[in-house]
């Protein structure tokens, strides 16, 4: 979204009665804009909340594997919530976990 729409919309918006001036004295181009800037907001608050949501998913998965001492505990774990992360049935791996090097790009497995 372009910063200066955004700008003039939120001066707009700083006073209900100013915003309801504002909107009456838009002609329809200009109205059509506000439309467009509501619905990017819209869309962005939207996905926005998506990595909220994600990132809470995240971070309870990785409480619920911290708390395994045994590293087949914690692989089952980490599988289990890749598993509810993606929501998916299953993901591959098992007992096997594999670390990357992304300085040279080769596949460990551990």
């Amino acid at each position: 979204m372009n910063d200066v729409r955004l700008a003039e919309f939120e001066d707009v918006c700083s006073d209900p009665d100013y915003f309801k001036e504002a909107i009456c004295k838009l002609k329809d181009q200009k109205l059509g804009d506000v439309v467009d800037i509501v619905k990017s907001l819209s869309k962005d608050f939207k996905n926005l909340l998506k990595i909220v949501l994600s990132l809470k998913k995240l971070i309870q998965a990785n409480s619920s594997i911290s708390v395994s001492l045994v590293l087949s505990d914690a692989l089952e774990r980490i599988v289990f919530e890749t598993c509810n992360i993606l929501k998916c049935d299953r993901v591959s791996g098992g007992k096997f976990c594999y670390c990357i090097n992304f300085s040279n790009r080769h596949q460990y497995l551990l």
